[in-house]
């Protein structure tokens, strides 16, 4: 499985793209397939399982809401909270990915 080897950078530059939507966006929610399709860079090609993933980790830090019903696939978006949370954390992933 050598196209797995890449989900981690995948992942890590989906996450980055989110957050960088979000930021100029806070108001903007979505599923993860419109968020691969809208939100994400055209120039890139981001694999379902990345664009997941990102979402799960940036969920799982409390950056990211998700609005779940039994109708729907879940939603993912801001809450005003988190807006700062959020461009702290780009910061950080931005210098980790910089060597600073």
């Amino acid at each position: 499985m050598t196209g797995a080897a890449f989900l981690p950078d995948a992942a890590d530059q989906a996450e980055i793209a989110v957050v960088r939507y979000l930021l100029a966006r806070p108001e903007a929610r979505d599923t993860a397939e419109g968020i691969q399709k809208w939100w994400l860079p055209q120039s890139q090609q981001y694999s379902t399982a990345a664009v997941e993933l990102a979402l799960e980790r940036l969920t799982r830090l409390n950056l990211l809401s998700v609005w779940s019903s039994a109708s729907t696939e879940p939603v993912y978006g801001l809450r005003s909270y988190q807006r700062d949370a959020l461009l702290d954390y780009l910061k950080k992933l931005e210098s980790t990915r910089h060597g600073g």
